[in-house]
């Protein structure tokens, strides 16, 4: 049984995370806005740091990774959970003498990786899927 000032409190800390965040709902996905940037600009860089980690070049050939529209989605489950989505543009570049180079196509994956802010004031944003990213592979087109 529930008592009236119990349903009270209830009721005050859901209307209180959808005034903070928005109507976010446990479990539930919601796109991010404005009040998101500087996170997102901390996972873009993450987002690279880590697909650039990925990248295992052949000897002589440097890869170089760009990143385009990066969308993530936010989810409320003990913490933000930024699930992402982005393009990742692979750029190889042959390193030896011309004559020994072999042409090597540029790839754009579309990769998704999940990160995770804590509450609290001076929590920070970390990567939070376990093995590699989950990336769709297809020739770029330029």
């Amino acid at each position: 049984v529930w008592s009236a000032a119990m349903k009270r409190s209830i009721i005050i800390f859901l209307f209180g995370l959808v005034v903070v965040k928005g109507a976010v709902r446990f479990g539930g996905e919601v796109e991010t806005d404005e009040s998101d940037k500087e996170i997102l600009k901390q996972i873009k860089a993450l987002f690279r740091k880590i697909m650039q980690d990925h990248v295992i070049d052949e000897e002589g050939y440097e890869s170089t990774v760009t990143l385009d529209h990066l969308n993530c989605m936010i989810q409320l489950a003990y913490g933000w959970r930024y699930n992402c989505l982005s393009n990742v543009n692979y750029e190889t570049v042959c390193k030896k003498p011309r004559s020994e180079c072999e042409e090597k196509g540029n790839w754009r994956v579309t990769c998704k990786l999940s990160f995770f802010l804590p509450f609290g004031k001076d929590a920070n944003i970390h990567y939070i899927d376990n093995g590699k990213p989950v990336c769709f592979i297809q020739p770029a087109l330029y």
